[in-house]
């Protein structure tokens, strides 16, 4: 763990809605299974589009939260080199004990503190839309990027047909969500800071509340980690893998 994550910005490590909560054995099993089976299409993604490698995998994880993400990926490659951010010491703090093994940084993420051509594989799933400037971080993604390395991404989808219809109501508004954009704009942000897109699509339809809640969201979290996201424009998140190439 890093010196800022140790800090004292975080002491005491108070309530925030992305940070780990502590629970029982059975609810922390349940747990395990439920975000194993909701991350495995970004398994499959990674299988599919990464470049072999000398070594093992180096992941960075952009906006580490409850360190939900990281638990899977330290599963599926137990070799790998993981290190993760968040500009939240809130949230770095309880990760970082919960991960012990994994190397924490509090950074901004316009200014990511690696050097270049770093890492294979960079996730930012439910991020960007908080950061001030987008554009800077995709372009500090491509720096520290190995060419070929890939980024996946998802963020709320504004043309989502929640987003249509809730209008004001729909979930994705919040303070903390600052640069929401469309699909299109993120498809240009994304080629913009030097990346070629490889696979994009959308969810179902979390951002009506009776549907992203148990019981009925139930069924539709097993539909889309069968079948990962989908061909249409109006999901409720927007996803990509895209892939580093050449300046």
């Amino acid at each position: 763990m890093s010196e800022d994550a140790q800090s004292g910005d975080g002491e005491g490590y108070p309530d925030s809605p992305y940070a780990h909560k502590e629970s029982g054995r059975l609810r922390k099993r349940l747990s395990a299974l439920k975000f194993s089976a909701a991350y495995s299409i970004w398994k499959r993604k990674i299988g599919r589009y990464s470049r072999p490698v000398d070594l093992p995998f180096s992941i960075l994880e952009v906006g580490c939260g409850a360190g939900n993400f990281l638990q899977c990926l330290k599963t599926w490659y137990p070799h790998a080199r993981l290190q993760a951010i968040d500009l939240d010491a809130t949230v770095v703090g309880p990760c970082a004990l919960r991960h012990g093994d994994v190397d924490f940084v509090r950074s901004r993420s316009e200014e990511l503190p690696f050097e270049a051509d770093s890492f294979d594989i960079i996730s930012a799933l439910q991020v960007i839309e908080h950061f001030p400037q987008p554009e800077a971080f995709l372009r500090e993604s491509a720096r520290v990027l190995r060419v070929g390395g890939l980024i996946l991404l998802a963020t709320p989808n504004t043309e989502g047909l929640a987003a249509r219809w809730l209008g004001k109501k729909w979930p994705g508004i919040r303070p903390d969500h600052i640069s929401l954009r469309s699909p299109e704009a993120w498809r240009h942000a994304v080629c913009q800071a030097g990346f070629e897109s490889l696979s994009e699509g959308t969810t179902l339809l979390a951002g009506f509340r009776l549907l992203g809640r148990p019981p009925l969201s139930l069924p539709l979290q097993l539909v889309q980690a069968i079948f990962g996201w989908f061909p249409w424009a109006r999901g409720e998140s927007f996803m990509m893998v895209a892939r580093r190439v050449e300046d």
